[in-house]
């Protein structure tokens, strides 16, 4: 950190308490990021601090990293409708500065429950955010929110200071006061690196040099702070319109890319963006993997120097719209069930959505539309009868399409949920059983307690044992019991009794297709795994109960389960037939005509 503070000649530099902080006055300008810090690097301060107080000598102290400022003059006051105090512009150190600013709320609010001129003699803290302005009144009297996305970090902040302090009992907290808040002239206080600039260095150009390489601050942040610096408008009311303008759509982007349903169904890459329409930039701009990790930012540059090289202020408002056109674009297809489902299909199977943009690029929606499908159709170029449990990537694309075509050809209100695909594990499976009578000693204990749970209903082994009297399947049920009491359960005792329950399930006689598409389905790896190789109506159990539940189970494995696709007068659903198997491949195969057709062609 040093380091960086030396790239600033012929300014203050000292050190100040958190205790001469107080009734200080403090700008956050246009060109800083929104307030960012998550509960690890709230508790790390904490923390820190806590364990200061253990270790600390006398004359020892605290230091916080550096907070970087400059005296706001009277014109700039004025010009952003401060009050008449003493207004310093934070460039650099405005989340540690909100942090500790989040940590005299709770002390004010919880814990000394009195304001803080009362408790110390002085006001807290003020800090007044160029962009939102009603930050001040928020920090003031914090509570959960995700209105927009400083509330929700700030909010979150809140919470994991409100649970560090849980842990303190009143006098601990006081004890923590007493170095946080500790006078100048007191033993071990928390101090900052104050440093403070000259009026007449350009406070952006020293942002930039602090900030530029840092890895905490993205692509997106510092290309906010180009829209948003206030050289680029002219006029007091055209700066304030524009800047709140922009950075309340700014706002609304983030927050609909921040939902996952919405974010997965254009993306599936590895990097993790904390500010998600930093994505969007990197599209505009066309930034590739192996491209340096500002290059979007100095793109963007590029792009408002064009207009400095002509002596003309950059036109925001354009270069804004074709921001903001982008995401509408997106939005658009979000908001149609069709569009959704296969953009959402396409970037699953490693599709890229620039190549979904060069597809929109058409006269129509139904052109659009029949691009999309085109496209699938090249994924599936293969012959459904043909692959089978060995053939998984096949059989995954297959499945996906069938429920995402069930879905929409039934006019569904459902949508796909394709930020699960994203966030779970998912598997192939069998629907009957592979009756592998070698299942893993460790996992017999579960498809026995699997079985008692089926039959009896009951998880404690006495209600189970109760149940058992009263049953006409009393025969094949002890031996279950018996199973479930043994402290090992030995191959012999489990194969026969593995036989037993193949017999009572009818699974004991011949299925040719085992291992086809017929006999498989999509199934979240937790709910696979849960039922291991249980017999088709135990699997059935735990899937209608997972999705009683509200946990997701994919609508076409639900039908399977339910036996809806088979055509028999008679449902038997305690077995898996041939029949049934025969059944739903045909009914793959009628959903998925259209794309075999525009295969064969």
């Amino acid at each position: 950190m040093i380091k960086q503070i030396d790239v600033i000649e012929n300014d203050s530099l000292r050190l100040e308490t958190l205790y001469n902080l107080l009734g200080m006055h403090f700008f956050i300008p246009d060109y800083q990021r929104g307030y960012r810090w998550d509960s690890r690097q709230v508790k790390n301060l904490l923390n820190d601090i806590w364990s200061f107080k253990d270790t600390c000598k006398d004359n020892d102290f605290y230091c916080l990293q550096p907070i970087v400022v400059q005296p706001i003059s009277e014109e700039r006051i004025k010009k952003n409708n401060l009050s008449d105090d003493k207004w310093y512009e934070v460039i650099d150190g405005q989340q540690r500065l909100t942090t500790i600013r989040i940590i005299l709320s709770f002390i004010v609010n919880e814990h000394l429950r009195r304001p803080m001129i009362e408790a110390y003699k002085n006001d807290n803290i003020i800090i007044k955010y160029q962009t939102r302005p009603h930050v001040q009144e928020f920090l003031n009297d914090i509570k959960p929110s995700s209105d927009n996305i400083d509330y929700y970090y700030i909010s979150e902040a809140y919470t994991t200071v409100k649970d560090w302090f849980s842990k303190l009992d009143f006098n601990e907290i006081n004890r923590f006061l007493d170095i946080f808040l500790a006078k100048q002239d007191k033993d071990n206080p928390v101090k900052v690196i104050w440093y403070e600039i000259e009026d007449n260095v350009k406070q952006v150009d020293v942002f930039s040099r602090l900030n530029i390489g840092k890895i905490p601050l993205t692509n997106a942040e510092l290309i906010r702070a180009l829209f948003l610096n206030s050289t680029n408008f002219e006029g007091n009311n055209e700066v304030i319109y524009s800047q709140i303008q922009i950075s309340k759509e700014w706002d609304e982007i983030e927050q609909t890319l921040q939902d996952d349903s919405f974010w997965y169904f254009i993306y599936k890459g590895t990097k993790e963006y904390s500010t998600r329409i930093e994505f969007i930039f990197d599209l505009l701009m066309e930034k590739k993997s192996e491209d340096e990790y500002f290059y979007t930012f100095y793109e963007f540059i590029d792009e408002f120097n064009k207009y400095k090289l002509e002596n003309k202020k950059p036109d925001i408002s354009s270069i804004w719209k074709f921001v903001k056109d982008y995401f509408l674009k997106f939005n658009e297809w979000f908001n149609n069930d069709e569009i959704y489902h296969y953009i959402g299909y396409l970037v699953h199977n490693g599709y890229e959505i620039t190549k979904v943009l060069n597809l929109s690029e058409t006269e129509s929606k139904i052109k659009f539309k029949e691009n999309l499908k085109k496209e699938i159709a090249s994924i599936i170029n293969y012959e459904i009868d043909t692959i089978g449990y060995k053939n998984r990537k096949e059989v995954w694309e297959v499945l996906l399409l069938f429920n995402i075509e069930t879905l929409i050809q039934n006019k569904s209100n459902i949508r796909f949920p394709f930020h699960l695909l994203k966030n779970k594990a998912w598997d192939i499976e069998h629907i009957r059983s592979q009756n592998d009578k070698s299942i893993d000693k460790k996992e017999r204990k579960k498809w026995v307690d699997d079985l008692l749970l089926y039959f009896t209903e009951e998880t404690d082994i006495d209600n189970q044992r109760i149940k058992i009297e009263k049953s006409k399947n009393k025969k094949i049920l002890y031996p279950l019991l018996e199973l479930k009491q043994a402290s090992e359960i030995n191959d012999n005792k489990f194969t026969e009794v593995h036989n037993l329950m193949e017999k009572y399930f009818k699974e004991d006689k011949e299925f040719d297709n085992k291992d086809t598409i017929s006999n498989l389905a999509l199934l979240d790896a937790a709910t696979n795994r849960s039922y291991g190789n249980a017999f088709f109506p135990v699997k059935r159990s735990i899937i209608i109960g997972k999705d009683m539940r509200g946990v997701f189970v994919p609508i076409c494995t639900k039908n399977v389960f339910l036996k809806s696709y088979s055509s028999r007068h008679i449902i038997d659903n305690q077995n898996w037939t041939q029949s049934d198997a025969d059944d739903y491949l045909n009914a793959i195969k009628k959903m998925l005509k259209d794309y075999l057709i525009i295969n064969k062609d």
